[in-house]
């Protein structure tokens, strides 16, 4: 929200050059895989499982472990392909050193590097020797890759100030069936980022060496409960020693719990930390939770566990019968029809709310209450800094970056349970664009990732591409999921709102970032939540193609809302997903809607969306200035009593858009047909816009007439949308193909369902 200037930054993918030596000269570390696995497999080439090791290490405690089988081959030497991001020029970087440890007992493999830049570039293969191949090194400087412009001939070399973004390792296996290879101390030749101020932790001590540690034991387990219900939530109590220094770093200690079904699935879910006091460097009185919600009734089985750099242990195996429930589960992309929403027992799901950005836990229950009462089951809420967020700039409850505020997740929790009891499903926002904004809603000055923070990132846009972020923000995506994953009223996670208002917005690296993060989190939830994010107006189509991204938005401030939202089905067909509008209002400044006491504006744009071919309904913005100080609830009300019972996957919908007269008022139209139902919505038009009509006027002599009719019996209801009742019903035969049908008299607006009668 929402005054716009975006720059443009551009960026290119990467690139290494190979050439095997003997390293020579001072490296700096890029991975050692201490931190948890930033790689990817890529989809073209041969499959494998990547996975954090202790065994063959170079250096540290870890290695990434590439494990491979025949059943992942895909075409004879394709390869296995491996991807992390870089940043930095050749010219910076100089040259990329590595350690490969080849497991397979033979010596078939082959290392080739490759980068994807304006063409796509290849280094010669090297064949790699059993055991440890240590410090090889692959010379950005060289003039050996082989590319479509050299006629893939090894003689082409890169710019030296070419813009990296992320380089790839290469394993042909040639006749290789099956094996291990680890890869450790990755290095480069120079720094490729800025020096940054190193982060503040207060409470969190520099990691020591393993020795120093105390390895887990799980001292007790409560809250396994005999009985659960399908649906309802499970919440154990982990109690457990030994050593760790900070509690959000998976890497330095791990809670989770392996749930087995019934039907023999296996989940695993991670475990949080749920409160604590912080003294100084010491974490006191420290309770660790488990959230588990069964999604099928019969006798599960589960097991805790608990590691640190020290060594793991697990519990003893539990078990817990879960009871059939009524309750509808999760909500999904309907399978069938990917453009609208469904539960886990196939109920179809159309939200119809609003935005509750922010608020005292009292006025979510006011706001909770006033929705549910008047059929409202959707909200939007986000985790900025002033409502629920986790991480901040120490001050208060926050103590910077990578240290949870527990009191807002506490918040948090009640609000969720608050929403859960009322039925309402929650959007729940990430980040908002003003915290990486220095220009709009500007919050970047009190961010925890700005370098004068002692973040990572010397500019917003660093967020987007710094390793060191992006591993920050993946652990507080994990605590996120760990800690409000079990609920099924999270409709969705939102990455960002608005993100193309944050500074150097770039649509190329803002697509990469989604991709990645969405592809974490897909892989970290055990319940698979669907996935969204947010633009304002325009809106970035390679993110919404994405399939990791389940659903698309609009936000938009526009004053002729009727019109405008006509355009919008058009442009999300490409998609084939779900979309609805998850913010509107008619103008973006404060105040301005407050001026329509009646609502005049929210009430067009709620049932204009809802005659559009979308996946859910126009929320609006104005919670707390407009719609709750105004009681304008019951627009909500009229809306979702016309909605019930009407499951949009039973029709094959085509669009109505017409336009009318009545005199010298101009009507609009729109709606929606099928060969058994039709559904339409008239209205005046400067009686959508409070400021061009003082007073509604009496419409009168309205004739509509529906084409591509099919001869039979009709039922005919004409519906007031202000009290949500039928206001006439008629029956009628067509004859033929063409309906006329006269409207009864009405006021601004009215709709009307016509149903074929068997």
């Amino acid at each position: 929200m929402k005054s716009l200037k975006i720059i443009f930054i551009m960026s290119i993918l990467l690139g290494c050059i190979f050439f095997l030596s003997r390293v020579t000269g001072a490296d700096t570390l890029f991975d050692s895989f201490e931190e948890g696995n930033d790689w990817e497999m890529v989809t073209w080439g041969d499959e494998a499982k990547l996975n954090i090791s202790k065994n063959e290490i170079s250096e540290g405690r870890y290695s990434l472990k590439v494990s491979f089988t025949p059943q992942g081959r895909k075409e004879k030497n394709k390869g296995i392909f491996i991807r992390k991001s870089i940043s930095g020029t050749p010219e910076e970087l100089k040259k990329i050193v590595v350690d490969i440890y080849n497991d397979t007992g033979t010596e078939n493999i082959s290392l080739a590097i490759a980068l994807d830049s304006e063409e796509y570039y290849e280094s010669p293969q090297t064949v790699l020797k059993k055991g440890w191949n240590k410090n090889l090194l692959f010379d950005l400087l060289q003039n050996n890759f082989k590319s479509g412009s050299s006629g893939w001939e090894y003689s082409t070399s890169l710019k030296k100030n070419l813009g990296l973004g992320a380089f790839f390792f290469i394993f042909y296996l040639n006749n290789t069936k099956y094996g291990e290879i680890y890869v450790d101390n990755i290095r480069t030749g120079a720094p490729a980022v800025k020096k940054s101020v190193k982060k503040k932790t207060p409470f969190i001590k520099k990691k020591t060496a393993p020795g120093q540690y105390i390895a887990p034991e799980i001292r007790s387990v409560k809250g396994h409960k005999g009985t659960v219900s399908q649906y309802g939530l499970l919440e154990l109590d982990v109690d457990f020693s030994g050593t760790y220094f900070d509690p959000f770093d998976s890497s330095d200690i791990q809670l989770s719990g392996v749930f087995v079904s019934p039907d023999r699935r296996i989940l695993n879910v991670d475990g949080f930390l749920y409160s604590a006091k912080f003294d100084s460097e010491k974490i006191q009185d420290p309770v660790w939770k488990i959230r588990f919600t069964p999604d099928k009734s019969g006798t599960w089985k589960y097991f805790v566990k608990v590691r640190n750099p020290k060594g793991k242990v697990r519990s003893s195996m539990y078990q817990f019968t879960c009871s059939p429930s009524s309750r509808d589960g999760f909500i999904r992309v309907d399978k069938g029809h990917p453009e609208f929403f469904s539960t886990d027992r196939g109920t179809f799901y159309y939200p119809i709310g609003q935005n509750v950005g922010w608020a005292s836990q009292t006025e979510y229950d006011q706001y909770f209450t006033e929705m549910a009462a008047n059929g409202e089951n959707w909200g939007r809420l986000w985790m900025a800094n002033w409502n629920v967020a986790l991480e901040w700039k120490p001050m208060g409850y926050y103590r910077g970056l990578g240290s949870y505020n527990l009191n807002n997740a506490l918040r948090l929790d009640e609000i969720m349970q608050a929403a859960e009891k009322k039925s309402v499903y929650l959007q729940l926002v990430f980040d908002f664009h003003g915290a990486f904004s220095t220009t709009v809603n500007p919050e970047w000055q009190n961010n925890p990732y700005n370098a004068e923070n002692g973040g990572p990132c010397s500019d917003p846009q660093e967020f987007f591409t710094s390793e060191s972020a992006k591993s920050l923000y993946k652990k507080r995506l994990r605590y996120i999921i760990a800690r409000w994953g079990y609920s099924t009223h999270v409709l969705a996670w939102e990455f960002f709102n608005e993100i193309n208002f944050t500074d150097g917005f770039n649509r190329s690296i803002d697509k990469e970032w989604h991709e990645e993060m969405s592809r974490f989190v897909k892989r970290i939830d055990p319940y698979k939540h669907l996935n969204t994010t947010s633009y304002y107006n325009e809106f970035n189509e390679k993110t919404y193609e994405l399939d990791t991204i389940d659903f698309a938005q609009i936000h938009n401030y526009y004053s002729e809302i009727v019109q405008m939202m006509k355009n919008i089905p058009a442009r999300m067909k490409q998609f084939n997903k779900p979309y609805f509008f998850g913010e509107f209002g008619s103008d973006s400044r404060d105040g301005v809607d407050d001026l329509d006491k009646k609502g005049v504006f929210n009430h067009a744009g709620i049932w204009a969306q809802f005659m559009m071919p979308s996946g859910g309904n126009a929320m609006p913005w104005w919670w707390n200035t407009h719609i709750h100080p105004n009681k304008l609830y019951y627009h909500f009300k009229a809306l979702a009593a016309f909605s019930s019972g009407i499951d949009r996957r039973e029709f094959k919908f085509t669009s109505i858009k017409e336009k009318l007269s009545a005199g010298d008022i101009t009507l609009e139209l729109l709606g929606l047909q099928d060969k058994n139902f039709i559904m339409f919505w008239v209205c005046d038009r400067k009686g959508m816009k409070y400021k061009d009509r003082e007073a509604p006027l009496n419409i009168m002599n309205v004739k509509v007439t529906i084409k591509d009719m099919e001869k039979g019996n009709y039922s005919v209801e004409f519906w007031d949308t202000y009290t949500g009742k039928v206001m006439k019903k008629i029956s009628l035969n067509v004859n033929g193909k063409i309906l006329d049908l006269k409207l009864p008299d009405f006021k601004n607006d009215m709709a009307c369902k016509i149903k074929k009668v068997k």
